[in-house]
């Protein structure tokens, strides 16, 4: 039996879906949302907050739509889910803990990113990550499944 529909329910995700195809952690989209909101808010808070009241600031209403499809990838933006519960309950413990968080949170939700974790972590203690590296990973772990142009997009986002 696999253990995927267990983790899910916690906040695990899996599949294909990933907002580094398009986007980064966005960490200050995220700081910036979870400032607004009370710890209690709902996916439906949320949701009104980035696409009713434009609290990130996009310029479109497609553009804040993507965004907050991108946001509930990596975050989940649902206190049902435990992850993203004790993540929000952890959020106001220490500011500076934040980017560990957020990273830790997006580990477990984008499966791309977390593919890219041995990888990463792989490399030596301080040197800089190539992007042509990062790209040769994507295409060796992950054949036929992207264009070039998407290759080169997902490594800059990594």
């Amino acid at each position: 039996m696999s253990e995927k529909p267990a983790l899910a329910r916690f906040g695990y995700g899996f599949g294909r879906t990933s907002a580094h195809s398009a986007r980064t952690l966005m960490f200050d989209e995220i700081v910036a949302l979870l400032d607004r909101l009370p710890e209690t808010a709902s996916r439906t808070d949320y949701a009104r907050e980035v696409i009713e009241h434009n609290a990130l600031g996009k310029a479109t209403q497609k553009s804040r739509e993507l965004t907050l499809r991108h946001l509930i990838v990596l975050y989940g933006l649902a206190p049902e889910l435990p992850l993203f519960r004790n993540f929000r309950r952890l959020w106001r413990q220490d500011e500076t803990a934040r980017p560990v968080l957020a990273l830790t949170l997006a580990l477990v939700r984008d499966p791309l990113l977390r593919s890219s974790q041995g990888f990463i972590l792989g490399q030596p203690l301080g040197a800089p990550i190539r992007r042509a590296d990062l790209e040769q990973f994507l295409v060796d772990n992950h054949p036929d499944r992207f264009s070039s142009a998407s290759v080169k997009s997902i490594a800059e986002n990594l």
